[in-house]
């Protein structure tokens, strides 16, 4: 603490010429002396969270820190005790933090709302801030290379070496705080000021050897844990792709730079549903056709829209293809789901849409039927010990009348 305070102090010029910034920018950016930092944590309704940025005179939220979801408010005051936490009586960190939000360990999640206040980083700069998040779904390993987190910021030129995460209930000097400018909903109808700092993202084309003639690529869920979420029989789909010319890939086995080279370059590109989709969030300008296969239902949103909104908020038009017929999910969320999908219905939609030249129809119904039990049975096998399961489980006893109990004669 001793060594920040004194590496970040700001002399009294340099501070005045950050408010002159502030002042400039019609209420984008604002100023907070004093705010209170109240690490966040996840809230138990929604995924939502508490704790934040705290105002020190009104012992509020700061509105303008908070994290946006289709304009409702994600975040909520902890539950701490007023009369034990004496304000001025914390310590205080002295200095100029530019605010980045809340940092969410999930690569979809991270590109979709932990990049959202970042394009005002060029306006400061020079003053070298360090960069306040919050990760209350933990910090990522973003000094490493290979780690999404790592080549989101390089590609960005964001010093890795000036984020800072406190842990600690603390106050500080004083917090710039940028106006969040995307996320779920502010993705639809993105503002100038951050599709230019999108369209500043640097990256080397490291197009992978096995790629260099694709222009058709599948993006899979196969290679993943049945616990992160997977529909039945996808190899059966990915084989079918193959013959109607499509490669296939498997995100997970590459680094950002490399899935953004690959989807660069192509000219059809069909996702199976999940985070890997929001990488293209890098790529406003993409060309090629695209098409969405759904891998699960949710009754709490309109999933279509969830998905697609930041391609349209890009002016892209994308296929979105939904032809889920069930979902094994065992009281977890949705998103951890084993889905079923007619393939074959898909494969229809493909066709007419220019995306394959044949239908899916030689789908061998007793091999699928195989493989589907073989995947449901490693889908229980990685879902066994959470606790989440176990509670579902534990309520699914078998109904049967009492009856009172009886000893032979």
């Amino acid at each position: 603490m001793i060594r920040l305070k004194k590496e970040h102090s700001n002399s009294q010029q340099k501070i005045e010429e950050i408010e002159k910034l502030v002042a400039s920018n019609d209420a984008e950016v604002v100023i907070y002396e004093n705010p209170v930092s109240y690490p966040v944590e996840t809230a138990q309704v929604d995924y939502n969270f508490q704790g934040g940025l705290i105002d020190s005179k009104t012992l509020q939220l700061i509105k303008e820190a908070t994290l946006l979801r289709h304009n409702r408010i994600c975040q909520a005051m902890p539950e701490w005790n007023y009369d034990s936490l004496e304000i001025s009586r914390l310590p205080k960190i002295e200095g100029t933090f530019l605010f980045g939000g809340i940092l969410l360990n999930n690569f979809g999640h991270f590109l979709l709302e932990s990049i959202s206040r970042l394009w005002a980083y060029d306006m400061f700069k020079k003053f070298d801030p360090y960069i306040l998040f919050y990760a209350p779904w933990g910090i990522p390993d973003y000094l490493k290379k290979n780690n999404h987190v790592h080549q989101v910021f390089k590609g960005f030129d964001i010093p890795l070496k000036r984020l800072i995460f406190f842990k600690e209930i603390i106050k500080l000097q004083r917090v710039i705080i940028p106006e969040q400018k995307y996320g779920f909903g502010k993705c639809r109808t993105p503002n100038n000021a951050f599709i230019n700092f999108i369209k500043k993202f640097n990256f080397r084309d490291q197009l992978p050897k096995a790629f260099h003639d694709s222009d058709k690529i599948y993006v899979s869920r196969s290679g993943l844990s049945f616990s992160q979420g997977r529909p039945f029989g996808e190899t059966l789909f990915e084989t079918y792709l193959q013959a109607n010319g499509y490669r296939i890939i498997y995100p997970e086995k590459h680094t950002l730079y490399e899935q953004l080279a690959i989807y660069k370059q192509a000219k059809r590109i069909i996702f199976c549903d999940g985070g890997a989709v929001y990488s293209t969030i890098l790529l406003p300008e993409l060309s090629a056709e695209v098409a969405i296969v759904a891998r699960r239902r949710d009754s709490r949103w309109n999933y279509k829209e969830v998905v697609t909104e930041h391609f349209n908020g890009y002016n892209k038009t994308v296929l979105w293809i939904d032809e889920v017929v069930g979902q094994y999910q065992y009281g977890l969320e949705t998103w951890d789901a084993a889905g079923e999908i007619d393939w074959y219905k898909v494969s229809l939609l493909l066709k007419k849409e220019n995306f394959v030249l044949t239908a899916f129809e030689n789908l061998d119904t007793t091999k699928y039927a195989d493989i589907k039990r073989n995947e449901l049975q490693q889908y229980i096998q990685s879902i066994h010990t959470n606790p989440i399961f176990l509670d579902y489980m534990q309520k699914q006893q078998e109904q049967y009348p009492i009856m009172p109990l009886r000893f032979p004669e």
